[in-house]
């Protein structure tokens, strides 16, 4: 941030293993399965989730004004006391304060790790929103990824994704 400071940038880009910027920690419920590198209970992850949202922009002052939670959770789904969630206060409170930087564009790295296979009817479900993906659709994202990112990449230096504003 103090680099694209002192540059004269007015974006900087976030990269983030997360799908995007929620109301609160989109991976609160998620338990780890040590063996499988997954999670452990589906049902317990999306209980968590009711009432998640995904949000296209937020106010810098409601990340750090407690309207939207940063709360990290651990690695057994439960929330951890840790501050922070998405970026650290520091980091926030020094964008807010600077004179060039005027967004942070959140590039999601890992999207596809946010959807489960629902084998009771064949589709995959993105625990956070509940939204439905065809096994088809799923491999598509599966096999774009490289290029998805890329895409990602390129629409965040033209200010094109989920971000955090001033």
């Amino acid at each position: 941030m103090l680099i694209a400071e002192m540059l004269g940038a007015e974006r900087v880009i976030l990269v983030k293993r997360t799908d995007g910027i929620y109301l609160y920690d989109p991976l609160r419920g998620f338990k780890l399965d040590t063996e499988t590198g997954r999670c452990s209970d589906y049902s317990a992850w999306e209980a968590a989730q009711s009432g998640n949202e995904r949000l296209d922009a937020v106010n810098i002052d409601d990340l750090l004004g407690y309207k939207i939670s940063r709360e990290g959770s651990s690695m057994t789904g439960i929330a951890d006391g840790s501050r922070g969630h998405l970026m650290e206060d520091s980091a926030l409170e020094f964008c807010r304060a600077c004179e060039n930087v005027k967004e942070i564009v959140v590039v999601p790295i890992a999207p596809e790790e946010f959807y489960h296979l629902d084998a009771e009817i064949g589709v995959y479900r993105h625990v956070p929103s509940g939204k439905v993906l065809l096994p088809e659709e799923k491999a598509i994202i599966e096999c774009a990824t490289d290029r998805m990112l890329t895409d990602r990449l390129r629409n965040a230096f033209n200010g094109i994704g989920p971000k955090i504003t001033k």
